[in-house]
């Protein structure tokens, strides 16, 4: 009894510690780090300012829709939603309104733990009798340590990017179905969660049903002998847990299929550039006649032949290893590009535990690996590769992965030490001074990796991705409107033609004041009667309104049109972001002056 008590308290002491460093790496500067929020949370936050004010979105259309316009790109609600409720408990900011998928992220550690545990439990070797910990406890710890200290994770659980919420309820969703091995009421759960993975991010839809009926029949069918003669029994367990789950998931995506928006919606995501709507029928005339456009050459080179290459080659790009543990996305908003999704020492592992899971499960291996390929489709179809964010409902899979070769190797770690300790308190064999050496050595590296990444993460990453993260949009927003008067003019040199949202945003204007403007494809270039204008300057353009102006912009393109101009401001503020390579400007016209000034401030 002490034993398993004493087993119960380290398990739940490094349990709650991990889970505080998880915390921590989701909460830690959460509205400053990323330095801003970029165009898809700038855009939402604005609904939610919205919604917060009147109980309608920027539109006026009611806040309890499952399609949200936005800025013309058709966003599903639940991360609005999220953040609306956030906002109302802890106030409209940058940090409030990111801290759904901070706690997504917190809530992914756990999830991924107890799924390491369900599916990976049996297929790991027993622990010696003098460890302090079960297999159980120690593939839970593992692999909630691999998600807590993964880039990926820790990345995407800080910005508003609807599909890392999506991705978290899909993992809870597959939980759902491990447990209804004992629990068989749980499965109901299941297509719940699963419908929530879907209103929070449009390609879900396309990977749960196959993972769910995928974890079904690993968890309730694998295992049936002679199934031909309980056949009766056999179709039951298939309508309880596959069928009607089935049904009640699509029951509950029915407001989504029949809002006025979805076709619209889906319009606009099959417009992007991808591998299904490429021209190929250039390509296939080439490699025809290179060939020599024989019968065979025109059956190789076709539309569906490149379009089936150009998918492997995506997919070939979104499982690189130099993608997933060495540089990461090139985007930085997807990452820093000087770590991968998950830490360089982790890749070992990563083989280690493919080679020991094909060994002791092929079905548990191809579950994961099904998981994995079928997470990365939404990823690989656009030509835009390796893509990060879309290819995150493999966040899971590939960590579980991970944890089954770091968990084998601590245990190998702890039966070599038990084996030459058995009549000895203090083994001083050379195997054991060598075992001990490579557990340290490998605690060593990853609390290395950790801090290493968390120290460029906080200091070096903001300045270096402050560009991608439209860094002194805000700024400059603030400042229009601490040095306007009066209602006086405003140009905007074009530089960005959704800045419009920032001034929504941060801008001083209500819910009441967007329901009166008039949009355009669901974007906004005319504030009502608020003279907010969007276009390049010239003398014509400043004299023609008769009193003082201000122009807000990029530095370089206001200061080129500034060069061509006769008439000059009498006063210009610099306005500098987290990137002093992104500067911005404000500058005032005096019209009925004559004084041409130029002050620099």
């Amino acid at each position: 009894m002490m034993r398993i008590t004493s087993r119960g308290v380290l398990f739940w002491f490094c349990f709650a510690a991990i889970v505080l460093l998880a915390t921590f790496l989701r909460l830690y500067k959460l509205g400053q780090v990323p330095v801003s929020l970029y165009w898809d949370e700038t855009a939402m936050y604005a609904d939610v300012k919205s919604v917060l004010q009147s109980g309608q979105d920027m539109f006026g259309r009611p806040w309890f829709q499952v399609i949200y316009p936005s800025y013309g790109d058709f966003k599903l609600p639940l991360y609005i939603w999220s953040a609306i409720l956030s906002a109302k408990v802890f106030g409209l900011s940058a940090w409030s309104f990111r801290l759904p998928s901070a706690l997504a992220g917190i809530g992914t550690v756990i999830v991924a733990g107890y799924l390491a545990k369900l599916l990976l439990e049996p297929l790991l070797p027993s622990t010696p009798s003098s460890s302090r910990l079960t297999r159980g406890s120690m593939l839970i710890l593992v692999a909630m340590l691999v998600v807590t200290v993964s880039p990926w994770a820790i990345m995407f659980s800080r910005t508003g990017f609807e599909g890392h919420v999506g991705q978290f309820f899909l993992a809870l969703s597959i939980l759902c179905v491990c447990l209804s091995k004992k629990r068989p009421a749980l499965i109901f759960l299941a297509p719940i969660f699963g419908a929530a993975a879907t209103y929070a991010y449009f390609s879900v839809r396309f990977v749960w049903l196959v993972i769910f009926v995928a974890a079904v029949a690993i968890t309730h069918f694998s295992n049936l002998q002679n199934w031909q003669s309980k056949i009766g029994f056999f179709i039951k367990q298939k309508i309880i847990f596959i069928l009607l789950p089935l049904l009640f998931y699509g029951l509950l995506l029915l407001p989504m299929l029949r809002s006025p928006l979805y076709n619209d919606a889906n319009t606009f995501r099959l417009g992007t550039d991808s591998v299904l709507n490429k021209d190929y029928s250039l390509q296939v005339n080439v490699d025809r006649q290179l060939a020599g456009n024989t019968r065979i050459d025109r059956v190789l080179f076709n539309q569906k032949t490149l379009m089936l290459q150009e998918l492997l080659k995506n997919y070939a790009a979104n499982t690189s290893p130099n993608f997933m543990f060495v540089n990461g996305d090139p985007n930085l908003r997807h990452g820093t590009t000087q770590h991968g999704l998950f830490l360089l020492i982790f890749l070992p592992f990563f083989v280690y535990g493919l080679l020991v899971l094909f060994q002791r499960s092929k079905l548990i291996f191809l579950f994961l690996i099904l998981w994995w390929l079928v997470a990365l489709l939404p990823a690989s179809v656009p030509e835009n590769v390796p893509h990060a964010l879309r290819s995150l409902n493999a966040l899971v899979p590939l960590s579980l992965i991970i944890t089954f070769g770091l968990a084998n190797v601590i245990t190998s770690f702890q039966r070599k030490l038990e084996s030459r300790s058995q009549h000895t308190r203090i083994p001083v064999s050379g195997i054991t001074i060598l075992v001990l050496g490579s557990y340290l050595l490998i605690t060593v590296a990853i609390i290395f990796s950790v801090a290493q990444f968390v120290f460029y993460y906080f200091t070096l990453y903001p300045q270096t991705s402050a560009h991608d993260w439209q860094d002194g949009y805000v700024q400059l927003t603030k400042a229009i409107y601490k040095y306007r008067k009066d209602n006086e003019p405003v140009i905007v040199v074009p530089f960005d033609d959704r800045f419009y949202l920032w001034l929504m945003a941060f801008g001083p204007y209500t819910a009441k004041d967007f329901h009166t403007w008039k949009s355009d494809k669901y974007q906004f270039f005319k504030f009502g009667d608020d003279p907010i204008f969007f276009e390049s300057i010239d003398d014509k353009t400043i004299a023609d309104q008769k009193q003082n102006v201000l122009v807000a912009g990029q530095l370089d393109q206001v200061d080129k049109q500034l060069s061509q101009m006769k008439i000059k401001p009498v006063s210009e503020q610099e306005i500098d972001g987290a990137n002093p390579q992104d500067k911005f400007v404000i500058v005032k016209f005096n019209t009925g002056s004559p004084i041409l000034i130029n002050e620099k401030k």
